[in-house]
């Protein structure tokens, strides 16, 4: 099993809440806390959700190879009225990488 980075103590329920509710005020409040890398766990019987705002991170996971990074989209249709439908997070499979491609990260 993988460990995942920088769990945040909050109990899940709490994390649910702040993701609905006030989700940058908690991406800025757990970066401070735990670094440019850190995982939330949005639910007991969800997965757990990775977040970074590291730019060569980030630029290494939008330009990498599709074998190592990929998108479950079915697992992410909570963030459709965030990002829509055809965004690189909802979606899988060779439409996710056809969206990929066309992100270009400039750091």
């Amino acid at each position: 099993m993988m460990t995942l980075p920088n769990p945040v103590q909050k109990p899940p329920s709490l994390q649910l809440l702040e993701w609905i509710f006030t989700p940058l005020s908690q991406m800025e409040e757990c970066a401070k806390r735990y670094g440019d890398i850190f995982t939330l766990q949005l639910g007991r019987n969800t997965p757990p959700l990775v977040v970074t705002s590291h730019p060569q991170a980030l630029q290494e996971i939008l330009t990498n190879d599709i074998e190592k990074f990929t998108s479950p989209g079915e697992l992410n249709t909570e963030f459709e009225p965030l990002v829509g439908k055809q965004s690189v997070f909802t979606i899988s499979g060779e439409a996710h990488q056809r969206q990929r491609q066309l992100c270009h990260v400039t750091i």
